[in-house]
C-alpha cells in the first residue's frame, strides 16, 4: 500500500542525493530514541535547535535511504562543519513526518527538497 501521508524527503549528504518518505515505522523508530518531533520543529523555528536530537533523526532518515551514517558522523557536521546544512536538512525531515492530507484526488503531499 502507498504511504500518502508523509512528506517525500531528498536529502544531500556527503556529495550523493538520497530520497526517502518516512514510513509509521520509520517514525516510531526516531521517537522511540526519545525525539519528539513537536519540540523540535519549536527549538528549530526559536533558532534553538537541539543538536543531539537532529544528530538521531538527521542519521536514522539517511540510514532508512540507504546511506552508510552513524549519528557521530551527524553530529560531527553538525557541530563542526556546516550545522546550517544540518539543521536545514532536520526541518524538512521533521516536517515530513507530520502527516499531510491526501489532495482531493487522493494524490500524496507535494515533495520538499533540500
Amino acid at each position: 500500500m502507498a504511504n500518502y501521508f508523509y512528506n517525500e524527503v531528498i536529502m544531500q549528504w556527503g556529495g550523493t542525493e538520497y530520497t526517502v518518505r518516512p514510513t509509521f515505522a520509520l517514525c516510531k523508530r526516531v521517537q522511540s530514541k526519545g525525539v519528539n518531533i513537536f519540540a523540535n520543529l519549536k527549538a528549530i523555528q526559536e533558532q534553538e535547535p537541539l543538536i543531539f536530537d537532529l544528530a538521531i533523526v538527521v542519521s536514522e532518515f539517511l540510514k532508512a535511504a540507504g546511506a552508510d551514517v552513524s549519528q557521530d558522523e551527524v553530529l560531527h557536521v553538525a557541530l563542526m562543519e556546516d550545522p546550517e546544512a544540518v539543521i536545514g536538512i532536520a526541518g524538512e525531515v521533521f516536517m515530513s513526518m507530520i502527516p499531510q492530507k491526501a489532495d482531493s484526488a487522493g494524490k500524496p503531499g507535494k515533495k520538499t527538497k533540500k
